[in-house]
């Protein structure tokens, strides 16, 4: 979770009230924000939601809270006639860009350094270092529109920001520090974003130009570009920023920008619509919450509602980019609400409770593996498609995480095979042989199963090791189970089957592929079997 630091004064002034540390501590709860500690002018606050990007700076803070205060916002904007032109090739390259101009602008030395600081952080959170997304912001004063996106060639000469000598673009990822850093994400071809002049206003996603690049508090007119491979991120993190000077008294005016095949104005400013059922909300929150009262705590959230019978319609801003259906507005509801005052209530109805019976079968198996000399494993549930379908030589139908925190945690898990080889992988400096399993939850077409996924690797290992293991641990729970050869790109052709139980298909056995291990830097050979245990269960 982030965790940002910002200035109270700061906060003061964009509110436009005197704030008690303790009114401060209430108020930082409705931006889903932790205040943890007060230095002087210094708040540090952890904020609780990935997902709201647009909350990562004093800006979006004093938004929120005015929001709660019923105080206005400022999300005017007009469109201009300035355009950017995107070149041949940058599709290959750095497909995306989102400029706008803020005019206006009212700077000061801290409002400078909370710009820097929140760019960084969209930057490393939102932008994996750059690569997904990556920002520049210039005085517009010294740019003369329009503007062309495209690659660099070595006749382009600029002074890049923090230095005072002209370089060309290789020259800047050979001797500037931030090129040397992040060179590894212009391997294509270096983008460069030049004005009408042919004055290079930025090279992304590496460096700004010093001449253009600048900013101090006598800037009044900023221009922003924003660059990367995700055109949502690229969108939302444009619209935060040109948000964010807003807040400070600029004036939004849209830019837009010229593809190969289509025109887009950006920021983009469309507001998201969706509705929430009245009695759903009552339910989910356990409150006996009014229709008027519901009403009156959504657009205290942001939300310009509507009641329509028994259902309530509600707009909200163009930066919620993290609502997606009713409970994303009640979880707003139960914030404007307000935590602190939802109150416990007790039992009604005596219930004693028991263990799931799955449970207690996957601890049946469990046992028995332990039994056979297995060491058991866990593993995480997400994963991602390089290791469960690349690196197993296979595609496989995933399910897929709408927005995910983090690339290495995008899907969920279809078998405990690539987690069993990823630990050998990981292992290899010890003792061999190696004998693990995993009893856990899998979703295979759009269903969670449980299932056993058992593995042994050692300098010399076959099929007829693990099948030996196979037949132990079935008949141990006096199960008869037949096998039939298959091809399966996972193992060895030739060396793998499917295992049936009652001549159902229930899991499969083998020798993993020397494809599979070359993919997981395994120097030895691996043997298993994976088995879905819901036969246990009738």
């Amino acid at each position: 979770m982030p965790k940002i630091e910002i200035s109270k004064k700061e906060l003061e002034k964009l509110v436009g009230r005197d704030l008690s540390i303790d009114r401060l501590d209430e108020l930082l709860m409705f931006c889903k924000g932790e205040l943890e500690e007060v230095n002087d002018d210094t708040l540090k606050v952890d904020m609780k939601d990935t997902n709201r990007a647009d909350l990562w700076s004093v800006e979006g803070i004093a938004r929120e809270i005015k929001l709660h205060l019923d105080l206005k916002t400022k999300m005017g904007y007009k469109d201009s006639n300035i355009e950017v032109s995107v070149g041949r090739g940058m599709e290959k390259v750095r497909p995306y860009i989102a400029c706008c101009v803020v005019k206006g602008v009212k700077l000061n030395d801290e409002a400078i350094k909370e710009l820097m600081e929140k760019q960084e952080r969209l930057h490393s959170l939102l932008g994996r270092e750059r690569e997904k997304i990556a920002i520049g912001i210039s005085n517009f004063d010294l740019i003369t529109p329009n503007i062309e996106y495209k690659l660099g060639t070595e006749k382009i000469r600029f002074v890049p920001l923090e230095h005072n000598e002209s370089m060309t673009p290789k020259q800047v990822l050979e001797k500037h520090e931030k090129g040397k850093k992040y060179k590894h994400l212009v391997k294509k071809g270096i983008p460069i974003l030049i004005d009408k002049k042919g004055e290079v206003i930025s090279m992304p996603p590496i460096i700004n130009s010093n001449k253009l690049g600048r900013i101090n508090p006598e800037t009044k007119n900023i221009f922003i570009d924003v660059t990367g491979t995700d055109e949502k991120l690229v969108n939302l993190t444009l619209l935060s920023l040109a948000l964010d000077f807003a807040e400070r008294g600029g004036k939004i005016e849209r830019v837009k920008t010229k593809y190969k095949n289509k025109k887009l104005i950006h920021p983009v400013m469309d507001k998201g619509r969706t509705k929430i059922s009245t009695e759903n909300t009552r339910k989910i929150l356990g409150l006996n919450l009014g229709d008027k009262e519901i009403l009156t705590l959504s657009r205290r959230a942001g939300y310009e509602c509507s009641q329509k019978g028994k259902f309530i319609e509600c707009v909200y801003p163009p930066y919620r980019y993290d609502i997606f259906d009713e409970r994303d507005v009640i979880e707003d509801i139960a914030i404007s609400f307000g935590y602190n005052n939802i109150y416990p209530q007790g039992m009604e109805i005596f219930t004693v409770g028991e263990e799931n019976k799955k449970e207690k079968l996957s601890k049946v198996v469990e046992e028995v593996m332990i039994g056979l000399g297995f060491q058991q494993i866990l593993s995480f549930i997400l994963t991602n498609k390089k290791e469960e379908n690349e690196k197993m030589e296979r595609e496989e139908k995933l399910c897929s995480i709408r927005n995910p925190a983090s690339q290495n945690y995008t899907e969920i898990r279809t078998s405990l095979i690539p987690p069993l080889l990823d630990f050998f992988s990981k292992n290899q400096h010890h003792e061999l042989p190696q004998k693990v399993f995993e009893v856990g939850k899998v979703v295979r077409k759009d269903k969670e199963k449980i299932i056993l996924s058992s593995m042994i690797t050692n300098s010399s290992v076959g099929y007829e090791e693990i099948s030996s293991v196979l037949e132990s641990f079935l008949s141990n729970l006096k199960t008869n189970y037949k096998l039939k050869k298959i091809f399966d790109s996972r193992f060895i052709e030739g060396r793998v089957a499917k295992i049936l139980v009652n001549n159902k298909e229930v899991g499969v056995i083998g020798e993993i592929s020397p494809q599979v291990l070359e993919n997981f830097k395994l120097e030895n050979p691996v043997v298993g079997f994976e088995l879905g245990v819901e036969f246990l269960f009738v």
